[in-house]
C-alpha cells in the first residue's frame, strides 16, 4: 500500500510539472559530474577545462600563411592590371608582383610563382616564375 501511494505521488508530481511546461530534473545551471569529464578510450578521464588547457598548450599556435621567411608557390595567370602585372589566382583574388620584368614574358599565361608574401598579404616578392604544366 505504501509503495502505491509513493508511486501515485510521483506520478502526480511529474504530471504537475508537465502541465506547468517544465521538465523534471535539476534547475538550469546545475552541473552533473559527467559534464565535467571529457575523455576518450585512449586517455584517462580529466576535467574538461584541464583537458582544454592541455590541448591548447600542446597545439602550436596557428601560423599565418603570409610569411616572408618561407618561399611559397602560387598558381594563377599573369595579367596586366593598369600599368603593372599581377598574378590572378581566381575571379576575385590577385597578388601584386614586385618583379615586373620577370612577369612580363608570361602575360596571359598560367604560371607557378615561387616567392614570399609580404605581411599584408597582397604582394609577392618573386623569386621565380615558371609556366604551368
Amino acid at each position: 500500500m505504501r509503495s502505491s501511494i509513493g508511486l501515485i505521488a510521483l506520478v502526480l508530481c511529474l504530471f504537475g510539472l508537465a502541465a506547468a511546461g517544465q521538465e523534471p530534473g535539476p534547475a538550469k545551471g546545475t552541473i552533473f559530474s559527467s559534464d565535467l569529464v571529457a575523455w576518450t578510450q585512449m586517455q584517462a578521464p580529466q576535467p574538461a577545462q584541464q583537458q582544454q588547457q592541455t590541448k591548447a598548450q600542446v597545439t602550436p599556435p596557428v601560423q599565418p600563411q603570409h610569411s616572408e621567411s618561407q618561399p611559397q608557390k602560387f598558381a594563377g595567370t599573369i595579367q596586366k592590371d593598369g600599368e603593372s602585372y599581377v598574378l590572378r589566382t581566381s575571379d576575385k583574388w590577385f597578388y601584386d608582383l614586385d618583379d615586373q620584368d620577370k612577369a612580363e614574358p608570361y602575360e596571359n599565361q598560367k604560371v607557378g610563382v615561387v616567392g614570399t608574401l609580404n605581411p599584408a598579404g597582397d604582394l609577392i616578392h618573386v623569386q621565380e616564375i615558371q609556366p604551368a604544366k
